[in-house]
């Protein structure tokens, strides 16, 4: 039997790094997954409050178009799919971040069911689409303009 001789200090400082970056990004996808079960949506008194990882915003409540605010079934209206992701994570069951609809528009995106969303137009350069628990009491609350 002869041995192989020893890795140089390179390959043991290009291994160690590889192996450090593997471990941040196991981190980093541990992170999103923890965060991602807890969105969440607030309505305070002058705007809509999105906590998702990496994508949560607050938008002023005078840019959605509430009038034209509504729940809506993607299995029903196609033009309001997701089409592509285009910074976002997207699997099966959850959809978070920025996506281009089947219409053409930008959409932030909160979705783990696609038939009770709510969508909201809005006079940004972009919609939002959410699926909440209780999304015609949001609306209710969303048209009376605002409280939690």
């Amino acid at each position: 039997m002869f041995e192989i001789t020893p890795l140089s200090s390179l390959a043991h400082w290009i291994f160690g790094g590889i192996t450090v970056l593997m471990f941040g990004l196991g981190v980093l996808f541990l992170w999103m997954y923890l965060n991602a079960l807890r969105v969440s949506v607030t309505l305070d008194s002058g705007s809509l409050i999105l906590r998702a990882p990496l994508y949560g915003r607050s938008i002023p409540l005078s840019a959605i178009d509430r009038s034209a605010a509504r729940i809506v079934d993607l299995a029903k209206e196609p033009s309001l799919r997701p089409r592509t992701r285009t910074n976002g994570i997207g699997m099966p069951g959850c959809a978070i971040g920025w996506f281009k609809l089947h219409n053409k528009r930008k959409a932030l995106l909160a979705v783990t069911n696609r038939q009770q969303l709510v969508y909201l137009p809005t006079t940004l350069e972009y919609d939002v689409l959410l699926s909440l628990r209780k999304p015609q009491q949001f609306l209710d609350r969303l048209r009376m303009g605002s409280s939690r």
